[in-house]
């Protein structure tokens, strides 16, 4: 493409008419076709980690987990920052998230 041809692009205004809305079932498909291998290995890993410390099963956990929304609005979100920290402060900072919806993570 010549340079002429991208600083016209550039100069152009945005036509948003243009843009097709995306439905939430849609962003939801993409996001789970996208969902990243170690954010994925990520959550499970955590998964395992409260089952050992709360002594349950880890399809107990992920069940708690995904009916908070703690792994779609606290685990995945805030993976970058979770990747840096020890599981034991990430187990405290989902059970503070469960304790604040009101999910006991005894039974």
């Amino acid at each position: 493409m010549s340079p002429e041809r991208i600083a016209e692009l550039k100069n152009r205004p945005i036509d948003l008419s243009d843009i097709p809305e995306v439905t939430s079932e849609q962003a939801e498909k993409f996001y789970l076709r996208h969902l990243d291998k170690d954010i994925f290995e990520f959550v499970i890993y955590m998964i395992h980690v409260c089952a050992g410390k709360w002594s349950q099963l880890p399809s107990i956990v992920y069940k708690k987990l995904k009916d908070s929304d703690c792994i779609d609005k606290l685990l995945v979100p805030y993976y970058d920052i979770f990747k840096t920290q020890v599981s034991d402060f990430i187990v405290y900072d989902i059970e503070d998230y469960l304790a604040a919806r009101g999910i006991s993570i005894n039974g």
